[in-house]
């Protein structure tokens, strides 16, 4: 579990802003790095201004460990804000 405040109230979520909650699934010595990567992805994404990782947690079953995460994401609110290929 991480040490990061949990903004998951939903009275906290500005407008603008997403709340995404997911499972990574795959071999357990990969499941942070998974994680990282499609954080850097969205981080990087024309689409999205922040992207924060506010809960991890690993869920052990029978066949399986995955990794449960919650991100707040900021979405870019302006047209302007929004660069296009030519």
């Amino acid at each position: 579990s991480s040490n990061r405040p949990n903004r998951s109230n939903k009275s906290e979520i500005a407008q603008g802003t997403l709340l995404l909650k997911g499972v990574v699934t795959g071999e357990r010595t990969d499941l942070e790095t998974s994680l990282t990567i499609y954080v850097a992805r969205l981080d990087h994404s024309r689409l999205f201004r922040k992207v924060d990782v506010t809960s991890t947690e690993l869920i052990k079953s029978t066949n399986a460990t995955n990794l449960v995460f919650t991100l707040v994401v900021e979405t870019r609110g302006e047209s302007n804000d929004i660069i296009t290929k030519k």
